[in-house]
């Protein structure tokens, strides 16, 4: 019982990291997994572990299930995207005019990475209202 208990510690943490790293309330990952508010809240707390559907649920919203199971982040398998993404960023960049630090390209290609491994793909797209949304959050600064 006392292994069960830390297990279920494990993963409500994991959960609530998840949750603040992509930046939803708990209710908004509730909704969103298609649950209540309690019931994410009872799942953070380690009191309770959700169903299948609720994990495929907030893996559409960009929960990486694989660490929020064991811990532990997938291996990059995928060179040809990790050079595109750098790419886009790099072009982002340059396109900025403004410094760029190593933790705000760190966090930028983490964003991407995610969008693809949530949709199967980046688009265009997805990447510009990424970056615009960079830019709206520098100008409210």
């Amino acid at each position: 019982m006392k292994i069960k208990t830390q297990e279920n510690g494990l993963f409500g943490h994991n959960m609530r990291m998840e949750r603040l790293r992509l930046g939803f309330t708990q209710s908004e990952l509730a909704e969103l997994g298609g649950v209540s508010k309690t019931s994410q809240v009872s799942y953070e707390a380690g009191g309770s572990r959700p169903d299948s559907q609720y994990l495929s649920n907030v893996a559409k919203a960009g929960i990486n299930i694989s660490w929020l199971l064991t811990g532990q982040v997938p291996e990059i398998d995928r060179w040809d995207l990790v050079e595109s993404i750098m790419e886009l960023i790099e072009e982002w960049a340059q396109d900025r005019k403004k410094p760029t630090s190593a933790a705000e390209r760190s966090a930028l290609f983490r964003v991407l990475y995610e969008q693809f491994l949530s949709r199967g793909s980046i688009s265009a797209s997805q990447a510009t209202a990424t970056f615009r949304l960079i830019q709206f959050n520098e100008h409210k600064k």
